[in-house]
């Protein structure tokens, strides 16, 4: 292999990774404003303690609800015997596992951006 194509090589390969970044972002930004959509509100602080991080280096993104109830109204069921024997309220289109569920839903979407970014970054 030439020097050339070595360097052009390497060019190739921060180019993908840059475009894989930018991809993720996207992916990351419209996957937490997907779940904001069916995330429980009651007072609307909940869905305001929503945070998103992307790390270009490593190319990983994270989602996460900063409130300090936010695992129990993720994780607790209505009707579970949470909260005085009720559980939570999920009001339609709201439900528990809000983010959990709208990440499986959207993966071959959030894929897909990755790629569409990708192959645009390489035209």
């Amino acid at each position: 292999m030439s020097l050339k194509n070595n360097v052009d090589m390497r060019k190739a390969k921060a180019l993908i990774r840059e475009a894989a970044a930018d991809g993720l972002e996207d992916g990351v930004d419209n996957i937490a404003r997907l779940a904001n959509d069916v995330t429980p509100i009651e007072t609307g602080f909940l869905r305001n303690s929503q945070d998103t991080k992307v790390n270009r280096r490593t190319l990983r993104g994270e989602i996460s609800y900063l409130a300090d109830y936010a695992v129990y109204v993720h994780e607790i069921p209505p009707n579970s015997g949470g909260r005085g024997g009720s559980g939570n309220k999920h009001l339609p289109p709201t439900h528990y596992k809000f983010l959990e569920r709208t990440a499986f839903e959207n993966a071959a979407d959030f894929v897909s951006e990755v790629g569409t970014a990708i192959r645009l970054h390489l035209k």
